[in-house]
């Protein structure tokens, strides 16, 4: 139910297919709190791109944020997939910016710059409730994958309300469940976040 779930039930859409969103909890309400989370907890996502448009092109500027990342891992970043990160930023930023999902650059004197907020939600959910062509189960917890010779034909999963089992047959699976971040005992993410999707693959 956060941005890449809804994201991935769009795109899915858009291609054709019939689309069934499980919901653990409700649509656009739980996700992932970004690096970017204000002290007031406030969800959104940051791109920490540095305010440097003046001084830099872009691609001086994306080149100084993939550097600021790598070493903000401390050796434990993967460099291909932060290289994929940093590349497709500004394509995603774009991407946003036709569903109306950026709120704009934190820095006054660089309002039109690659530093942006961007809150995927509750705009990607507003889509996904706007279409009558996705199906969003919510309060709805996938357990386990359907697998036969190997291949994933679905998922079976139990309603929390009434905890009744659901089984439901596809013809693909996108699990997007986030992290495993409630398996630390020190996480500020919400606690949703149990890593369903790692145990599952």
């Amino acid at each position: 139910g956060g941005a890449a779930g809804a994201r991935a039930a769009l795109a899915a859409k858009q291609a054709g297919a019939s689309v069934i969103l499980a919901v653990k909890g409700e649509l656009g309400v739980m996700g992932v709190r970004g690096a970017g989370a204000t002290g007031s907890g406030t969800p959104r996502y940051l791109h920490m791109f540095s305010s440097m448009a003046k001084r830099f092109n872009i691609a001086d500027e994306v080149e100084s944020y993939y550097k600021r990342a790598i070493r903000a891992g401390l050796g434990i970043a993967d460099r291909h997939m932060v290289r994929t990160l940093v590349d497709g930023a500004l394509e995603a930023k774009k991407n946003m910016e036709t569903w109306g999902l950026v709120l704009g650059s934190d820095n006054p004197e660089n309002p039109g710059g690659i530093e942006c907020n961007i809150t995927p939600m509750p705009g990607l959910a507003n889509m996904v409730r706007a279409s009558h062509e996705i199906n969003a189960l919510q309060h709805t917890m996938v357990t386990d994958l359907l697998v036969e010779d190997n291949i994933c034909k679905g998922v079976i999963a139990v309603h929390e309300e009434n905890a009744e089992p659901v089984m439901i047959k596809a013809g693909a699976v996108i699990l997007a469940t986030g992290g495993c971040a409630q398996l630390f005992s020190f996480s500020f993410h919400p606690p949703c976040i149990t890593g369903d999707g790692y145990a599952m693959g």
